[in-house]
């Protein structure tokens, strides 16, 4: 090592050069590396969403979601799985052990999930697997405005998704809250049976009058010709004249026209947003890994500028989500605390040794970072959250090593010694413990590597970062800091004979402190038992902390729960109530769904008709400051909520940096009787809803639901020659409805659907 130090104190003047090429070499690093928000993970769940319609809770549980829970029990790796049955609807999460191979148990999930759909009820729709939960939009832009349809907002939507897709950097871009048509097909039950005919008598006679059929062709002297039969729907007129049977009174045809009303209508419980309470529809954009979101985030606002300039001024185009704002935002951050840290150490430096050893000393920040950059670019780690807090973490750390040395060689010099001399010197007396000291900061950080699963993925960027900071750090105070010293240092002149005040003070702290050394140590030990028990128990304390985000999200579970109509009136209740909270700048609402998820830790929405999400920006100063916090903002809503909303359950959240929880405290009560479980769960309710400090005590067990049972007079329905099956199928496509067949036009499908005018 001392051979070494040597040649660099020598070819001082290349080392400077290299380091200044190094530099350069970091800040093209910084410029490209790719930007993000968050680090890229993938999870080891798995949401399955199973529709079986018109199902009661109790069938969904036993036919399809308890069949679902124990194949994915048999599957390598499972860990645990957690179903949910509501009316019509079974969801399904699966998670699997950390250490598994995401990738193969991703597929074994679809493979189980293929076996278990041929033990399903024949009515159960295709299950939806979603096996990237962590997937989170980049982007989300919502279009709305008071005079526009659906529709409307969809073919503006169009518009900006044709050109935004094109945008080098993103890997999609979709439009959310599309309203899908459909043929509706209302049949009055009073009139059908006035002819002696069941509802399926229509269904198959939908079926049967609307099927096209290749007739063949005829040869016409050398050539042939295709010869077509028409028989699809070309018009509503079509569906309204479809006979489907004959008088058995007057003998005359009995058409679609004379039992029901046929129109095109929106699809039943069809997902809608709401901006700011306008129909809205929402842009939601996705960005490829290993970019620069930033950079990608300005080539998107030019084209929403250029497109929007196309359209009616009366286009309302919101950013809802917009990330790179946020990565931009952070890295601005952290370059505001590097030029802070660098100027805090030419202050203090200078207090204590002079400008010259301040300028060589505050030089190993900047150069320690850009050495990291480009260490991080050759390693491909990103610039995201957790990078950007290793970088600061270190800032604290990276000018240690170049003060000791900056330090040692300026005695030397003062001692007698010439520059290059004491550089030499100076380096070599302290490379050894330096070298032990980085190796120990080393080992502090290094157990952070050994992290497993997801929460590994997410956190391994903070010890890699901090580890090659340290280790530049350590390279930088070794060559580069002497290398200046030799260049820059002189004997330290003594204004009229006298110490500097700050050197004096501290060598009289020290040699006061050596004389008293027991003293010194039993002091030291006291105070931080003190500060152990009395201090630290006094500051509040939290596993992962809420991000700084100015946003908020609301759960809302209506209490109709297969009634998307009441989801809807409840959504708009805690939308007037919001509007009256001056710190609420914008919300954005979706119902019978959540938004597309927007950040990492968000747990996915569960699509239902009783669950709606609202997405609330805000600002604290809009209210005067009467809030100190956003947590305090969030409390006070939860409260609000809480004291007017009766139609349903919600809850406020603020974003994490892990996936929140319902609550701080949780207790599962369990049994096979759900009246005591009701009984418990209410009793504990109560209870703990009176304890001081304790707020928004919810449980989740369900109030009964009435339901209507059809007993059916087997022997008659027998004699009549009626089946169960055929009682059950009649009941269903008259409540629920059935998909009877295809409309087609302009290019577009549309289902026609049967369903009766049963109301009561």
């Amino acid at each position: 090592m001392n051979s070494i130090i040597k040649k660099v104190i020598e070819k001082k003047v290349i080392v400077i050069f290299l380091s200044i090429v190094i530099g350069i070499v970091g800040a093209v690093s910084y410029y490209i590396l790719p930007r993000q928000e968050s680090p890229d993970v993938s999870a080891p769940y798995a949401l399955i969403v199973t529709p079986y319609p018109g199902a009661s809770p109790n069938d969904v549980k036993e036919l399809v979601t308890k069949k679902i829970e124990d194949k994915m029990v048999e599957l390598d790796g499972f860990d645990k799985v957690e179903g949910t049955s509501k009316e019509g609807l079974s969801i399904v999460l699966v998670a699997f052990d950390s250490d598994v191979d995401n990738d193969k148990a991703m597929q074994d999930v679809r493979n189980a999930v293929a076996d278990v759909e041929s033990e399903l009820p024949s009515g159960t729709m295709a299950s939806d697997i979603n096996t990237d939960l962590t997937e989170a939009a980049g982007i989300i832009i919502s279009l709305s405005g008071d005079n526009y349809t659906y529709d409307q907002l969809e073919s503006f939507g169009e518009l900006f998704e044709d050109k935004l897709s094109d945008v080098d950097g993103i890997s999609k871009f979709t439009i959310e809250g599309k309203l899908e048509k459909e043929v509706k097909v209302v049949v009055d039950i009073e009139k059908l049976n006035q002819y002696g005919m069941g509802i399926d008598d229509i269904d198959k006679a939908l079926q049967a009058q609307n099927v096209e059929i290749p007739s063949g062709d005829i040869e016409y002297g050398k050539d042939k010709i295709t010869v077509k039969t028409p028989g699809i729907f070309t018009s509503l007129k079509d569906v309204e004249n479809t006979i489907i049977g004959i008088s058995s009174q007057n003998g005359s045809t009995v058409r679609l026209r004379d039992v029901a009303d046929i129109y095109m209508g929106l699809e039943e419980g069809a997902q809608k947003y709401k901006q700011n309470g306008k129909n809205a529809v929402l842009l939601t954009g996705y960005f490829k890994e290993g970019k620069n979101v930033v950079i990608i985030g300005k080539d998107v606002r030019k084209i929403i500028d250029e497109v929007k300039a196309q359209l009616p001024e009366d286009l309302v185009v919101e950013e809802v989500i917009y990330q790179p704002e946020d990565v931009s935002k952070s890295v601005n951050d952290f370059m505001i605390n590097l030029v802070e840290g660098v100027v805090l150490v030419i202050v203090v430096v200078f207090l204590g040794m002079g400008m010259r050893n301040a300028l060589v000393v505050s030089a190993a920040i900047p150069m320690s970072i850009l050495i990291t950059f480009g260490v991080m670019y050759l390693m491909g780690i990103k610039i995201h959250q957790m990078s950007l807090t290793a970088l600061i973490v270190a800032l604290g750390i990276l000018v240690d090593n170049a003060i000791v040395i900056s330090d040692t060689i300026q005695v030397r010099i003062d001692n007698g010694e010439t520059p290059d001399e004491a550089a030499q010197k100076g380096t070599s007396m302290s490379a050894i413990p330096i070298f032990t000291a980085t190796l120990t900061t080393i080992a502090a950080f290094s157990p952070l590597l050994g992290l497993p699963g997801v929460a590994g993925d997410f956190l391994v960027a903070i010890p890699l970062v901090l580890i090659i900071s340290i280790i530049a750090a350590y390279v930088v105070s070794m060559f580069i800091t002497p290398a200046m010293s030799a260049m820059l240092f002189k004997k330290t002149v003594k204004k009229n004979g006298k110490e500097n005040v700050l050197r004096k003070f501290f060598k009289n702290t020290l040699r006061n402190s050596l004389n008293k050394s027991k003293t010194v140590v039993i002091s030291t030990f006291i105070i931080l038992i003190l500060v152990v028990k009395i201090l630290m128990p006094a500051l509040p304390s939290e596993f992962f902390p809420y991000t700084d985000k100015t946003l908020l999200y609301i759960d809302m579970n209506s209490e109709a729960a297969s009634n998307i109509d009441a989801t809807e009136e409840l959504t708009d209740e805690v939308v007037d109530l919001l509007k009256d909270v001056p710190e609420i700048t914008s919300y954005t609402v979706a119902v019978g769904n959540g938004l597309p998820k927007f950040y990492i830790s968000m747990p996915p929405a569960m699509p239902s008709n009783d669950y709606g999400q609202m997405v609330c920006k805000f600002d604290l100063e809009k209210g005067d400051s009467r809030f100190n916090s956003n947590l305090e903002l969030a409390d006070f809503i939860q409260v609000l909520l809480d004291e007017n909303i009766s139609a349903g359950e919600c809850k406020v959240k603020l974003l994490a940096n892990a996936s929140p929880s319902d609550a701080k405290v949780e207790i599962k009560v369990s049994g096979d009787d759900l009246d005591r479980l009701a009984e418990v769960s209410n009793m504990l309710k109560k209870e703990i809803s009176h304890m001081e400090g304790v707020a928004n005590v919810k449980h989740n067990m369900k109030d009964k639901t009435y339901e209507i049972n059809v007993d059916v007079n087997e022997d008659k329905a027998i004699s009549m020659g009626i089946t169960k099956y055929d009682i059950q199928r009649q009941i269903n496509m008259a409540l629920y409805g059935k998909k009877s067949s295809v409309y087609r036009k302009n290019g577009n499908e549309y289902n026609i659907k049967l369903e009766s005018n049963i109301n009561n």
